[in-house]
């Protein structure tokens, strides 16, 4: 009994953390140290990206400073990817194309993560997406090497009891990236082949 009682006390911590990290953490503005700030898909359907993804460009926009970069990370939707509908909405609200990178095939934050490395490389990255996810995202994003001087959540806003389920679910997503993380660590060190850690720990 003493043992599920802490397992859920630390838990509801866990996920209090999430919640405070979310809202105290995140700029408002833009951050000059950034080189690039990178955008996370929310989701799109068959009419194209949905409000939560139209937020998060829309925030990604606004966190963007002169000579900074934009770079969308979403995979499939539909016939096309969903980083291309997001570069698609960067550039309707007045983001030059060449300022934009993507990239279209990642299908969790983890992957999100991996497959963006190569285009973004060493440079300091502002990481946007929803206020629950952003503590989960900026620890991913830093444990994999990027340099995250930081974070911009949306004004996209659920009703109270949706917003409680998605900290509540977020908890468990951190649990299992923590995992996730060191299994990939563990299967590097063993020289696992990358394609086989992608396909069976992200």
């Amino acid at each position: 009994m003493i043992t599920v009682l802490t397992l859920m006390v630390g838990y509801l911590l866990l996920c209090g953390g999430l919640a405070l990290f979310g809202a105290m953490w995140p700029s408002a503005g833009v951050v000059p140290r950034a080189q690039v700030v990178i955008v996370l898909g929310g989701g799109a359907g068959p009419d194209g990206l949905l409000p939560v993804g139209l937020a998060r460009v829309a925030s990604g926009v606004a966190a963007l400073g002169e000579g900074q970069r934009l770079h969308m990370t979403g995979g499939l939707a539909g016939s096309g990817s969903e980083a291309a509908l997001m570069t698609a909405e960067a550039i309707r609200l007045g983001v030059a194309p060449d300022r934009i990178t993507q990239e279209g095939t990642s299908r969790t934050t983890l992957q999100n993560a991996l497959f963006s490395q190569q285009v973004v490389g060493n440079d300091c990255v502002v990481i946007v997406s929803d206020n629950f996810h952003l503590a989960r995202a900026t620890i991913l994003f830093r444990a994999l090497g990027y340099r995250v001087v930081g974070c911009r959540g949306t004004t996209y806003r659920r009703p109270l009891g949706r917003s409680m389920w998605f900290y509540a679910r977020e908890g468990l997503s951190a649990s299992l990236n923590l995992f996730r993380l060191i299994a990939w660590g563990l299967a590097a060190m063993l020289r696992i082949p990358r394609d086989w850690r992608i396909r069976n720990l992200t």
